[in-house]
């Protein structure tokens, strides 16, 4: 084999590991939201379990098998190439065992989560990190390495911290109360669609839209269509209120409908009560359904 045949032959070991985990760890994420985990912790703890496993077989490797084998690129990547699809079995076995909870649940979203204090602790962490080098003598890259991996999951943390405040209906009856309001039908497997960037977005030109795109929220770059035409309804006819996926963890960002969880039995009669209350309706048809065909 030649020598640029041997290079594309570790490269690929190297990433397709990362591509296959990927993949992988996505398709158990949906797994388990159809058992009843609808939010991130599965993921999160699933990612936690597959690096831990990764690593730690890593170093078993590095300790029991003899360095001049090791030394020898194929070998090496080729075990971790194994280990990666150990740890994705060792994962989906985690999620074949998860007992099933209800899916689909009425009533306000409430996640006791602390997301903001973990946000504050993950960027107090990457800011230490980042300085340690100054105090212990660590590797000033794999200190800057370290510290970014803390700042990316602060920031993941925060839409979680939005959608904590993003204001929900406690009762169906709150929805009435909201004066001019007009009623948003949609099929529940499009409200999360992108539907467009904002203005703002599509304003910037040259260094600032480069700069922008490494530091700027994409929650708030692309909208969906409910975030991108609720405001301009609320402003010209009234607010949007509906009724909320049942699937959802919590609600959608601010920026969306006053949302009610209606109970599965009751959703129609919901819908039947509200209709003649509102304004009138938003309806977003991107593909049909049929609780989408009965309300229109």
């Amino acid at each position: 084999m030649g020598e640029v045949g041997l290079i594309l032959l570790v490269v690929f070991f190297c990433l397709a590991p990362m591509a296959i985990a990927g993949v992988g760890l996505v398709i158990l994420g949906r797994a388990g939201r159809r058992k009843g985990y609808r939010g991130p912790f599965l993921l999160t703890g699933l990612t936690a379990l597959s690096f831990a496993t990764l690593f730690g077989g890593l170093l078993i490797v590095i300790i029991v098998v003899p360095s001049r084998i090791l030394d020898k690129a194929l070998v090496f990547e080729g075990t971790f190439l194994g280990l990666s699809m150990f740890a994705l079995v060792l994962s989906a076995l985690v999620v074949w065992l998860l007992p099933r909870r209800p899916e689909r649940v009425a009533g306000p979203r409430r996640a006791a989560f602390p997301f903001a204090a973990l946000r504050n602790l993950l960027l107090l962490g990457g800011l230490a990190v980042l300085v340690s080098p100054l105090f212990i003598g660590w590797n000033f890259g794999l200190a800057v390495q370290s510290a970014s991996s803390l700042f990316l999951l602060s920031m993941l943390c925060e839409p979680m911290m939005r959608r904590q405040r993003t204001p929900q209906a406690e009762e169906p009856t709150d929805l009435d109360v909201v004066e001019g309001a007009v009623l948003l039908l949609r099929g529940f497997r499009d409200e999360r669609a992108l539907f467009a960037q904002t203005d703002a977005r599509h304003q910037r030109r040259g260094i600032g839209r480069l700069v922008r795109a490494y530091f700027a929220d994409n929650d708030d770059e692309f909208l969906t269509a409910e975030r991108y035409l609720g405001p301009a309804i609320a402003e010209t006819l009234g607010p949007l209120v509906g009724l909320g996926n049942p699937v959802d963890y919590l609600p959608p960002l601010e920026g969306s409908a006053l949302r009610y969880y209606a109970p599965d039995p009751i959703w129609q009669v919901e819908m039947r009560r509200l209709m003649p209350r509102v304004r009138g309706f938003l309806v977003l048809a991107g593909r049909f359904t049929k609780s989408l065909a009965w309300e229109l």
